[in-house]
């Protein structure tokens, strides 16, 4: 009876890990963004900022101006992007580019904190931080 019980509760334990690390799953539109001159304003942007985590490791989203793509890992506390990400060339106005600039330079830093609290994600990584809402 005593291992039925251990067993339960490892898999509870797990289960629960499991899915903590799936929270980021799903579609996350850009809400706040600083970098390191402050506050940048994210609905001057041409096109809504957004990233969308797929199930099996990759992402796609749009950061203000240029879409992007590529794959990436999660533990408990860091989201790393993998460095074989892609991004079309466009050139925009000059808010949109500094909203991308700076998204752009925080997904692409080695690792970067990553925390769901309700319906928002937020990534940090050094002065830039960006706030999502799950979209």
């Amino acid at each position: 009876m005593r291992y039925v019980c251990l067993g339960i509760l490892a898999a509870l334990i797990l289960g629960c890990t499991e899915a903590k690390e799936q929270n980021i799953v799903g579609s996350w539109q850009l809400q706040d963004l600083a970098g390191d001159n402050g506050t940048i304003n994210v609905q001057a942007s041409e096109n809504p900022a957004f990233i969308s985590f797929e199930a099996d490791n990759n992402f796609h989203g749009n950061a203000g101006c240029n879409n992007f793509f590529g794959s990436y890992e999660i533990n408990a506390k860091a989201l790393k992007i993998n460095h074989n990400v892609g991004m079309t060339r466009m050139m925009c106005a000059g808010e949109s580019m500094n909203v991308e600039d700076t998204l752009i330079k925080l997904l692409l830093s080695d690792t970067k904190k990553v925390e769901i609290k309700g319906n928002h994600l937020i990534l940090q990584e050094g002065s830039i931080k960006a706030v999502f809402a799950k979209h």
